[in-house]
């Protein structure tokens, strides 16, 4: 378990007996400091991990907090400044990657902020509020009995970019990002203090290309600066690609800095290369490690301590040498470019030739945007312009579409009901095609940031989503992303010059699809196992003849593979759940 876990318990009468042995066990067992004790309010954690302590058992900051106006670590309170005034003032005042604790007259605030990068559970039992990073604590420490809702399980394979409250182990929920909740005389009360919504409009300074562009370098240097400086020892896994390669020049100067990187599975593309050249033009050393798919067990999922099933069973080939490095070099932290692509506002789309034609009416720009979209999209202006024409006429919706897993049984996904509690999707009125995208991109970036086993070892940090880079991106017009035929091109011209051209201008992007079909046909006995006789084919969720035709195919559809495997995973998260340990 790494250092980050913590544990909140808030009684509004005297603590039960059930939750005094609870406290007991995380601190003989677990090795679990009581960080904050009052009669009411109990927090526990790892003595080791980030936090601040508020004056006068007021509460606690878990995590990485970092001044708005300096961008400087806060490291103590000197008065109340941060146990007061309201979320909404705190996340104007405050950034970083934290959950925040806060006493509020005879009740509790908690605050997750919005880049999710401290995981947020809150369960109920007898009466005590627990909110925690390590849900499964509960369970294997015997305050709750684990219960599957597989409507939820349904869920995340129809709707995985959807990603609700509610999870799929009954009595837990998550505080998703930019949350907050207050536990008052018996009651909980939820609200949206953080919306991307709110900073779709932008500024005058992120409206034109150039300017826009300055903005954007100058937030993520002192953004980057900041979180590098507020960790020690970090590795930084380098992809080859654009996103990783702009944390790594944000982070590169800091003296306990280490670097990785991937070679290819044979038929794979070789992004080492790629990864080189940053690590040359930056000056770091690089550690070139490969993937080994004899490491993978199909039957085991990274995200059992998890409330849902998110992990991908593929990534153990990458993630089990990367936790022999990390032992050997003591760090403390994996950081890479997650969620780039969605901050960035990667799409392949004509929406943003919509966005521009509702901003500006038929005007030059509008054709201008239109030609980059083909070159990006490597089509004509005209086909461009065509879908541009179809989308203008139609409504525009204020949901995301649902993509169902194609072997999900159709009977399952039409029946399912909507995943409820994230404030995030719905759209306000008047806010274009194209934006509504790059906010949903970032709900659905969330079911990709945790789910790994290198967690037990060290927390995984994204920095890109850190708040005033999110809020700066969000405030830029859909348009400009694409100026040139380049996607994210205002990231590419905000650090021309710190990067090599070859990473500024590379338009190919690399993956692991070869090695993902060859672990598909060395397990193909077990997957048909796992998805025929496991208890997702139980539970009638799943569609068998579409299985066995795909798995009798030549395996060519990149998507089906993902989603195929995607069924695997959720298969031995619920596994992991029904064979775990009974305390009761």
């Amino acid at each position: 378990m790494n250092n980050s876990a913590y544990v909140v318990m808030w009684s509004e009468a005297e603590r039960t007996s059930s939750s005094s042995r609870f406290a007991d066990e995380l601190r003989q067992r677990h090795a679990f400091k009581v960080l904050v004790d009052t009669p009411r309010l109990l927090v526990l954690g790892l003595a080791g991990a980030p936090h601040l302590l508020l004056p006068r058992c007021q509460g606690i900051l878990w995590g990485h907090l970092f001044s708005r106006a300096a961008s400087d670590r806060i490291v103590s309170d000197d008065g109340d400044a941060l146990a007061n005034g309201a979320a909404e003032q705190f996340l104007e005042d405050y950034w970083g990657g934290y959950v925040a604790i806060r006493t509020r007259c005879n009740g509790l605030e908690i605050l997750r902020d919005p880049s999710g990068a401290v995981a947020c559970y809150h369960a109920e039992v007898d009466g005590t509020h627990i909110v925690t990073s390590r849900p499964d604590l509960l369970f294997s420490l015997g305050l709750m009995r684990p219960a599957i809702d597989f409507t939820i399980v349904a869920q995340s394979l129809a709707y995985s970019d959807l990603r609700p409250a509610t999870t799929a182990l009954r009595g837990v929920s998550e505080i998703l990002p930019g949350v907050a909740i207050s536990l008052d005389g018996g009651k909980i009360t939820s609200r949206c203090a953080w919306s991307p919504w709110a900073h779709v409009d932008g500024n005058s300074d992120t409206r034109e290309f150039t300017p826009a562009v300055a903005k954007l370098r100058d937030v993520i240097k002192v953004t980057l600066r900041a979180w590098g400086g507020a960790l020690p020892r970090p590795m930084l896994e380098i992809s080859g690609g654009l996103d990783s390669s702009i944390v790594a020049a944000g982070f590169g100067t800091e003296a306990g800095t280490k670097c990785l990187t991937f070679g290819p599975a044979i038929g794979d593309p070789d992004e080492r290369p790629y990864a080189r050249a940053v690590a040359t033009h930056l000056g770091l050393d690089l550690v070139e490690l490969m993937p080994m798919v004899e490491l993978v067990d199909l039957t085991r999922s990274d995200a059992h301590h998890l409330p849902r099933p998110c992990a991908r069973g593929f990534s153990q080939a990458l993630d089990r040498p990367i936790q022999d490095l990390a032992a050997d070099l003591g760090v403390d932290a994996f950081v890479g470019g997650g969620g780039g692509d969605s901050v960035f506002c990667h799409l392949q789309s004509a929406l943003p030739v919509v966005d521009r034609l509702m901003h500006e009416g038929p005007t030059k720009g509008v054709l201008d945007t239109a030609r980059e979209i083909a070159s990006l999209s490597r089509t004509n202006t005209w086909q461009v312009l065509l879908v541009a024409a179809k989308r203008w006429g139609r409504r525009s919706s204020r949901m995301p579409k649902p993509r169902p897993n194609r072997f999900l049984a159709e009977s399952v996904w039409r029946s399912l009901p909507w995943p409820a509690g994230n404030p995030w999707l719905e759209a306000p009125p008047g806010v274009p095609p194209a934006k509504k995208r790059h906010v949903w991109s970032l709900i659905g970036i969330q079911n990709h940031l945790e789910g790994y086993g290198r967690e037990a070892m060290a927390p995984l940090i994204s920095p890109l989503l850190s708040q005033p880079i999110v809020e700066t991106c969000l405030g830029i017009p859909s348009w400009l992303w694409s100026v040139g035929g380049n996607n994210r091109a205002l990231a590419r011209e905000a650090f021309r010059g710190m990067l090599p051209n070859s990473i500024i201008d590379r338009r190919t992007k690399g993956g692991f699809d070869t090695f993902v079909v060859r672990l598909i046909e060395s397990n193909q006995a077990l997957i048909r196992t796992m998805l025929t006789e496991g208890t997702l084919a139980r539970e009638g969720l799943l569609d068998g003849q579409a299985i066995a035709d795909f798995l009798n195919s030549r395996l060519a559809d990149n998507e089906g593979v993902a989603e195929l495997l995607a069924l695997v995973d959720a298969e031995a998260w619920v596994s992991s759940w029904q064979s775990a340990p009974s305390y009761f």
